[in-house]
């Protein structure tokens, strides 16, 4: 590696040497013949050489620069990647999902088109229906996981045979409730904010058969159902138990009343 780096200085020494030789032999040698010069002919303006022995000098400069350009070039520093670059190829962070909560009102009939009055508020409530706060887990669910999550919240709209939304028709205390439109890929949280919703409670109806408002009875076991009844038990032992006075019965009064008649 010396020997070679050594090599290559001389080289571009001898290209030194040979720009400078080339840049003397432009300018006038003092051994050749001074030639007559008559009077006709013009004569060269002072300072002609020293500009001419100035070009020669940089052109020479010029020559060195370019060989020990070349004569080096294997040794030039290999190109490094702006940090820029780097930070581009990073991935980037995953987002985290946002969620979606809104207030759902489950109607039994499949013709309802009015808000249900109190009475029949309480009713749907016992019965699993009614209304809710519903929290969806991704903002931009899709329409079957939008549906599966409400059949999750009323188990009875699964026997709906589908369902609808509504929303009330104008003014928040109006009663009378409109259909929101079912886009082509179905309702989901992001549409409903697309539709205008904002806060008014979303009202679920189904859509070919009415909802059964039975209430929700315990698993049937071996085809009967009977309800449980409550175990008394008693802390005092068989032998205290024996002690306890026992309190007359109705018949031995009455006994009692007969002999003392008699």
């Amino acid at each position: 590696m010396a020997k070679l780096v050594a090599e290559l200085l001389l080289e571009a020494a001898a290209a030194l040497e040979r720009g400078q030789g080339a840049g003397l032999q432009q300018t006038a040698s003092p051994s050749e013949p001074k030639v007559a010069v008559s009077e006709s002919q013009p004569q060269p303006r002072p300072g002609t050489s020293t500009l001419q022995e100035s070009r020669a000098a940089s052109m020479a400069r010029e020559t060195v620069q370019s060989e020990v350009t070349r004569l080096f070039s294997p040794y030039a520093r290999p190109n490094v990647k702006p940090l820029g670059n780097l930070r581009r190829s990073i991935p980037p962070k995953p987002t985290k999902k946002m969620t979606y909560t809104h207030k759902f009102f489950c109607l039994n009939g499949r013709r309802d088109d009015e808000v249900p009055k109190l009475s029949h508020r309480a009713e749907l409530v016992q019965t699993g229906l009614g209304e809710r706060k519903i929290v969806f887990s991704d903002k931009h669910c899709t329409a079957g996981e939008f549906e599966a999550h409400l059949q999750k919240e009323f188990p009875k709209l699964k026997d709906g045979g589908g369902f609808q939304l509504l929303r009330p028709y104008g003014s928040t205390r109006s009663k009378i409730l409109e259909i929101i439109p079912c886009p082509a890929e179905g309702y989901t949280p992001k549409y409903l904010e697309a539709y205008g919703i904002h806060t008014a409670t979303v009202y679920v109806r189904p859509l070919q058969r009415d909802l059964s408002l039975d209430k929700d009875l315990p698993p049937i076991e071996n085809n009967s159902w009977t309800p449980r009844r409550r175990k008394t038990t008693s802390h005092l032992s068989p032998s205290t138990m024996a002690r306890q006075p026992t309190l007359p019965t109705v018949r031995s009064i009455h006994t009692v009343l007969l002999l003392l008649q008699t």
